[in-house]
């Protein structure tokens, strides 16, 4: 199935599962996007994330499934599969507990560690019959362009403006969906090379958030990429150092925070649902002694502030970069 038949599947045609998989991270939470936007004009606002990260997490999971406050509305469940396989007998569980796919939609979500062996299992017995399946790997040409097609009107883009884009942006979805974004933005009517030129980005103009994105996800080498970027776009360090500082305060309240109390706090700190994964995600990949560290260099770069040149923060921003795991 290719790009445009998966968006109209997901727009057009009612499916109980949708399996979404791949090494691209933020396809996957394009696509996870893509549903939940299409499930909200529907009426099914009531979202449920459950990550599976062991085996034993099935067991707790079934159960829940049988309560009646779970029955009770339907709801879309976020089931983020963190373990590398699932047996049978966990497929079976799902056929036999039809309930749990009669009154809720599933969206299961693998990441490049894990997605291999699940499909294939998969595609023996299936999770659900209605369930579709939504890889996320770099696009090859032709899916480059109903991408571009699904974004933008044949109308305002022709072809060679699209292999204009695919040559310059064939391995870089987010600065692709950046200018895409532009380009619909700025364009009603069919457009020339010329005028596409002067206004697409050709280097990521990267923001704080998304440097402190990277972090979470302790993307180290993407960081430090960001940083120069940053620096090279004169953004004053202290600025980053506030925003970094406002999102440890939140990772360290967290990680004291009880499971089920997770959901009220993101609300709480007004933190949105594709977010708060990378938060869950840095509280159980860095400990509070690594917390501890980055405050005490956060702590340094404010008490010698009239002593240092900016230079100087930037490196410590470099080392808090090499910090998260």
């Amino acid at each position: 199935m290719n790009i445009k038949e998966i968006i109209e599947t997901i727009n057009k045609k009612n499916k109980v599962c949708y399996i979404i998989y791949g090494k691209e991270y933020f396809l996957i939470e394009k696509y996870k996007e893509i549903i939940l936007t299409n499930l909200k004009k529907k009426k099914i606002n009531n979202i449920k994330t459950i990550e599976i990260n062991k085996n034993t997490d099935w067991k707790n999971f079934f159960y829940y499934s049988q309560k009646k406050s779970f029955l009770y509305k339907k709801k879309i469940i976020i089931l983020k599969i963190n373990i590398k396989n699932i047996h049978h007998e966990i497929i079976q569980n799902f056929k036999k507990k039809k309930c749990i796919s009669k009154i809720n939609i599933i969206i299961i979500i693998l990441k490049e560690s894990n997605y291999t062996n699940i499909i294939k299992i998969n595609s023996k017995k299936k999770f659900f019959n209605k369930q579709l399946l939504i890889p996320c790997f770099n696009f090859k040409k032709y899916e480059f362009f109903q991408w571009i097609q699904e974004n933008i009107s044949n109308k305002i883009i022709d072809i060679k403006l699209k292999n204009f884009l695919y040559n310059k942006y064939k391995n870089n979805f987010l600065l692709l969906n950046q200018n895409l974004n532009i380009i619909s933005l700025i364009f009603k009517k069919k457009i020339t090379l010329k005028k596409l030129k002067k206004v697409l980005i050709y280097d990521k103009i990267y923001t704080i958030f998304e440097w402190i994105n990277f972090l979470l996800l302790g993307k180290t080498k993407k960081c430090l990429l960001i940083l120069k970027s940053l620096n090279k776009s004169k953004i004053h360090p202290l600025i980053i150092v506030k925003h970094l500082e406002n999102k440890l305060i939140i990772l360290i309240l967290l990680k004291k925070i009880k499971k089920n109390k997770q959901e009220n706090f993101f609300k709480k700190m007004k933190i949105w649902k594709n977010s708060q994964e990378l938060y869950i995600r840095s509280i159980k990949k860095n400990n509070y002694s690594n917390f501890l560290k980055i405050i005490k260099s956060i702590n340094w770069i404010k008490l010698s502030l009239k002593k240092i040149e900016e230079e100087s923060i930037w490196i410590v921003l470099k080392e808090i970069s090499l910090m998260f795991n």
